[in-house]
């Protein structure tokens, strides 16, 4: 968007519209300026920005650079949340100083400003409170996490009962086997006791 600017008076009668509510860094604004304002080269100065809200005065450099005939000094200024947090009117101007600090206009810095201006940042609902509904999609993928559950805890179970019933049969084998040797114990018992009666005999 280019606004121009003759001697210190921002032309903004044809700004449709400025900015959104919360837009940040799609946009920005070329302030074209005469390159001589009177004996002063504005390009030989910074350009900033500085504008006020309802909450706060704030100012930021712009990017500076020359028109391709070198006739005209262009000041970017790249709109970002800082400006269009606030919804509603604010008051701006340009202001050229001799340094890159703003500050330094205090020490003697040369300045030259633009009268002040007002643009507007329209309202959004962007940024504003909403509440979490338990919409469809919600309910299907509760609906989908129950579903692979219980094949899960059906597994999980048949899993304990294989287990136990491996454990059981486990133990049964075991106490066959015990009873086996039981009986084969008695039996060579018997047997040495036979061996020892036929041995008394002889």
């Amino acid at each position: 968007m280019d606004i121009r600017v003759i001697g210190r008076n921002i032309q903004i009668d044809s700004v449709e519209m400025f900015a959104i509510e919360n837009d940040n860094l799609t946009d920005s604004v070329n302030f074209v300026f005469d390159r001589y304002q009177g004996d002063t080269n504005l390009f030989n100065l910074f350009p900033f920005i500085v504008y006020r809200t309802a909450s706060k005065t704030q100012f930021e450099i712009l990017e500076r650079s020359l028109s391709e005939d070198l006739n005209k000094v262009i000041a970017k200024w790249t709109i970002t949340r800082s400006i269009t947090k606030e919804s509603g009117r604010f008051d701006f101007c340009v202001t050229f100083v001799g340094s890159n600090e703003y500050l330094d206009m205090n020490n003697g810095s040369s300045v030259w400003s633009t009268k002040i201006s007002s643009l507007n940042v329209a309202k959004s609902l962007v940024g504003e409170d909403f509440t979490l509904t338990d919409e469809p999609i919600m309910i299907e993928m509760m609906r989908l996490v129950t579903e692979l559950y219980e094949p899960i805890e059906q597994a999980k179970n048949a899993a304990v009962q294989a287990r136990t019933a491996s454990e059981d049969a486990f133990r049964l084998v075991q106490g066959i086997s015990d009873m086996i040797d039981d009986i084969n114990g008695e039996s060579v018992s018997n047997e040495s006791s036979m061996s020892s009666i036929n041995g008394k005999g002889i």
